[in-house]
């Protein structure tokens, strides 16, 4: 997670997980836990995730998380020299049920 403090209080989530292990729930337990520990240990407000329009898997992932789609960030990061669009999805401390 990356932390924005101030008035602020949001974070950016990020996660991996090897090819190997897709679609065992491993990425819905980290991304849950980390969402939990966000809002209920370092009190913060919003919690978002940046996802590439073809990652279907973590689209569903975030869904499943209860997570809302906001948009597309046209050009926001820079992978392997070329900027590419996101997709955001976040959800906030009032939205989270444990």
């Amino acid at each position: 997670m990356d932390i924005s403090r101030g008035i602020f209080q949001n974070a950016y989530l990020g996660y991996s997980v090897l090819n190997s292990y897709w679609g065992q729930g491993f990425g819905k337990e980290l991304a849950k836990c980390a969402i939990k520990i966000g809002f209920t240990e370092l009190e913060l407000h919003r919690i978002e995730a940046g996802i590439a329009p073809n990652n279907i898997r973590s689209v569903r992932l975030a869904e499943s998380l209860g997570m809302r789609k906001e948009g597309l960030s046209k050009r926001r990061l820079l992978l392997n020299n070329e900027w590419s669009d996101m997709l955001i999805y976040a959800i906030t401390v009032e939205e989270f049920t444990q």
